[in-house]
């Protein structure tokens, strides 16, 4: 293992150390740096610590449509919880919520859409009991391009509880809304 290698793991580790104070971690880092590697390292020493696992999302090109964001989003925290696993087939068409009537329903530009939110706040309400400290890895965030996405996952860490963390790995800063996470010290960030 290089010696550059070795910092960044070391790095990582003392600030992934920290992560359940803290409602999001984004780490910022090109490829050359490993972070993904170190990140599974990571992932394993916490499943080998906790009955819940860390889960993981590699993000590609596909999850910039929101019916597979939301899918792949209800299929991980249905590892938590078994009953989200049906939960996106539950809810409506993304097209069709975006219509109220006969008039096109008007949205905040960083709002989420309809679809979106209320897939998060169903997941949110199905993970209330849990009292762990949870670990949700979004991976290669740099492949979203999509602002419903990140409009959608704005949404989701503000409504996290607070035993819930979400780790996002960017090679990348994304275009998130998350300045008022820094101003209340509730977002770590990691940038090499």
């Amino acid at each position: 293992m290089s010696l550059q290698r070795s910092h960044h793991q070391k790095v990582v580790h003392q600030n992934l150390q920290n992560a359940k104070v803290y409602r999001l971690v984004l780490m910022v880092a090109p490829p050359s740096i490993g972070v993904t590697e170190i990140i599974h390292e990571w992932r394993e020493m916490v499943l080998s610590d906790s009955q819940v696992p860390a889960l993981y999302i590699a993000l590609k090109e596909k999850h910039n449509n929101e019916q597979q964001f939301l899918a792949e989003l209800s299929a991980k925290f249905g590892i938590w919880n078994p009953r989200l696993l049906n939960q996106i087939s539950l809810l409506p068409n993304i097209s069709d919520s975006l219509f109220e009537g006969d008039r096109y329903f008007q949205r905040s530009p960083t709002a989420p859409s309809a679809v979106s939110e209320n897939l998060i706040i169903e997941v949110i309400n199905e993970l209330m009991p849990l009292e762990e400290d949870l670990f949700l890895v979004m991976d290669n965030y740099q492949n979203i391009n999509n602002i419903e996405i990140h409009n959608a996952v704005t949404f989701l860490i503000n409504s996290l509880p607070p035993n819930i963390h979400l780790i996002i790995l960017s090679h990348v800063q994304p275009p998130l809304q998350i300045a008022h996470l820094r101003v209340r010290r509730q977002m770590l960030e990691v940038k090499f």
